[in-house]
């Protein structure tokens, strides 16, 4: 470094300090300043070469900063992969559901979970129909069952309610995924709010015993086949217990049982 003036010295010096401040911000083990203004006030009282002394600390942040900035790829490649390792394990979680395809832009998790939803609503609602109807206990499990049907169920193969409305969204906003995501992210996990508060509700029942121990599903001629299967000839009591399993499953399967568990 050639021989500088007072002025470009002092420009040098406060550059330094000035990235040591910037730098600190994402790195403040890294870049610490007082041990440079120590070496700073050093070289001054001994009177040093004061060029070589800046040629060594610009090479010394510069170093510094080509390490922080390896850290951060080295920390987003983690990141990416993390995330990638995220959404292989929830696709294989959900991929025992039913997947309907109802959008060529639709998020995937919604077909899966929209899959599961009409399952759900020609099982696990039907049978809580079956039990309940009637009693003052469907009262308090109405309206929440009334929101999962919003989006499981499918009437002459016409998309329930919510998908209906997800896709006129998809169309009216020219696919934008932002939209998509929001929707989808909403949609799960409203519905899943409501499996959440039935199995509340479905432990509240029968820890008072407020249905039948004994008493099993009878099942009609005309009730959706899955029903029959899962529930048919069951005691009240197991179907309910066959239900809150269910919930459960949903709930871990589409990663929302850990949020609405802190609901409490």
């Amino acid at each position: 470094m050639k021989e500088l003036t007072s002025k470009e010295r002092d420009a040098i010096v406060n550059k330094i300090r000035n990235e040591y401040r910037r730098y600190a911000l994402e790195s403040p083990r890294m870049f610490k300043l007082l041990p440079f203004e120590e070496r700073y006030t050093q070289i001054l009282k001994m009177h040093g070469n004061m060029e070589n002394f800046l040629n060594i600390e610009v090479i010394h942040l510069e170093k510094m900063k080509a390490i922080l900035k390896q850290k951060k790829i080295h920390a987003e490649i983690l990141r990416s992969s993390t995330t990638d390792k995220i959404i292989e394990e929830l696709e294989k979680s959900i991929q025992k559901y039913k997947r309907i395809d109802f959008h060529p832009k639709a998020k995937n998790e919604l077909k899966f979970f929209y899959g599961a939803m009409s399952e759900y609503n020609d099982a696990e609602l039907v049978c809580l129909d079956r039990i309940f109807k009637g009693t003052p206990e469907m009262k308090e499990l109405a309206d929440l069952i009334l929101s999962v049907e919003r989006v499981g169920q499918i009437r002459r193969s016409i998309p329930s309610i919510k998908i209906t409305e997800h896709i006129q969204s998809i169309i009216s906003s020219n696919g934008s995924n932002e939209v998509i995501e929001r929707e989808t992210v909403e949609i799960i996990r409203l519905t899943c709010i409501s499996i959440y508060r039935i199995s509340k509700t479905l432990e509240d029942i029968l820890d008072k015993k407020l249905v039948s121990f004994n008493t099993e599903i009878k099942t009609k001629e005309d009730d959706p086949e899955i029903f029959k299967l899962r529930f048919g000839g069951l005691p009240f009591s197991y179907a309910i217990q066959k239900i809150l399993q269910k919930n459960e499953e949903i709930l871990t399967d589409f990663r929302m049982k850990g949020i609405l568990s802190t609901k409490g």
